[in-house]
């Protein structure tokens, strides 16, 4: 806001702007606030009906199948590489002291 410019005859009087009061500056704020949330909601709204909801859905569901054949693929592969051991009993054992007691 420009400062008001007074002529009283003997010169010029330049009177500051008067602050705002602290109840109109909050309901400023909240008128603003206000209107920034509608234009968010707004957004919001379009970009959910921009969705394809069906295609989504589509595509999360038909990666699950193929995450479980993967899971499976992976138990078989390591089933071919596992080889059974035959116990011998010459186990090694080692004594160890506990440092701090």
């Amino acid at each position: 806001e420009t400062p008001i410019v007074k002529d009283k005859g003997k010169g010029i009087l330049i009177e500051a702007p008067k602050p705002m009061k602290k109840k109109d500056q909050v309901e400023i704020d909240a008128e603003y606030a206000k209107k920034l949330q509608e234009e968010l909601d707004k957004e919001h709204e379009e970009s959910y009906k921009n969705i394809d909801w069906n295609a989504a859905l589509d595509h999360v569901q038909s990666k699950e199948p193929q995450k479980l054949s993967e899971e499976a693929q992976e138990a078989n592969d390591l089933k071919k590489i596992l080889e059974i051991v035959q116990d011998d009993d010459d186990d090694v054992f080692v004594e160890a002291t506990p440092l701090a007691q």
